[in-house]
């Protein structure tokens, strides 16, 4: 009879064992599905977020590309307008020192003195 009740007991408590067992793993397994599907959504996101900064950088590659051909015809526009000032220099100082020749003659002839009125070719020549 202790057999009988031993016995009774064991396969209740193996019965309770593998319910509680079975119970156990379908948390596991819940809970590994919903793991599962957080991750897919991570992962989704992530792909988005990806695409997002691949478009970022292509524009911001199109922008310093765009911002260096500017800054390029920026300095050719800054040199061709050096060489112009240059050569305004140029003429310039040319001009200043046929001025001064035309005044030192001026300055060299006596008052009373006949005046050469002829008009100097470079003053009738087209600039």
């Amino acid at each position: 009879m202790l057999k009988d009740l031993n016995a009774t007991t064991a396969m209740k408590v193996s019965g309770g064992l593998i319910v509680t067992l079975g119970l156990a793993l379908s948390v596991v397994m819940w809970r590994a599905d919903t793991i599962s599907g957080q991750r897919d959504a991570y992962r989704d996101r992530l792909s988005g977020e990806e695409a997002r900064h691949s478009v970022t950088r292509q524009s911001v590659q199109h922008l310093e590309a765009s911002l260096a051909k500017q800054i390029g015809a920026g300095k050719a526009a800054r040199v061709a307008q050096l060489a112009a000032i240059e050569a305004q220099a140029e003429k310039s100082a040319k001009l200043r020192a046929e001025a001064a020749e035309i005044r030192a003659m001026i300055e060299e002839m006596e008052p009373g003195d006949p005046c050469d009125c002829s008009t100097p070719d470079f003053v009738m020549e087209d600039p």
